[in-house]
């Protein structure tokens, strides 16, 4: 491999870019996460969906691809819900989720918060405090931050080699 272009993939500002891309993404991921489970989570505590008799279809529910996608069997969110098929009630999150021809199929499931978790869901995905408008923010600092950091530390960094290497 070609040593300048090792470098430039290692240089200061190619790293600090890297890192702030890792953060931009990871915030960007836990927004979506919290923002559209938290939607689901207020429209089940403000209906009273807590009750298999009570238990809605996510085709009722702002449930998109976000929610679907967590509700998968083993993830910590899917914990939070019971399922009924039919008049099959499913209250223990270890329950395997409805299968058709071998895919996931929630096309039959009606879902409910279960009470003894209502607490839980509501302080991790709560309703207000995720909206756009905070995520826009910050995205913003972070882009400022990025432009900031990009030119101020790799003269702080060229500042420190040089005191320490005695050579002013």
């Amino acid at each position: 491999m070609n040593v300048y272009l090792l470098s430039s993939f290692l240089s200061t500002e190619a790293i600090i870019a890297y890192v702030f891309a890792g953060i931009l993404l990871a915030t960007t991921a836990m927004f979506l996460h919290k923002y559209y489970i938290g939607k689901f989570v207020d429209k089940m505590e403000k209906e009273g969906i807590h009750t298999p008799k009570k238990a809605k279809y996510l085709t009722d529910l702002p449930a998109n691809f976000i929610v679907r996608m967590v509700l998968k069997d083993g993830s910590s969110v899917r914990r939070l819900f019971g399922y009924v098929v039919g008049e099959e009630i499913h209250d223990n999150p270890s329950d395997p989720l409805p299968k058709s021809g071998g895919r996931l199929d929630l096309s039959h499931a009606r879902f409910y918060l279960l009470p003894e978790k209502r607490a839980e869901a509501t302080t991790r995905f709560p309703a207000k405090g995720n909206s756009p408008l905070v995520f826009i923010v910050c995205v913003v600092l972070l882009v400022v931050g990025y432009f900031l950091l990009k030119d101020i530390l790799p003269v702080l960094i060229e500042e420190l080699i040089t005191s320490y290497s005695g050579n002013e």
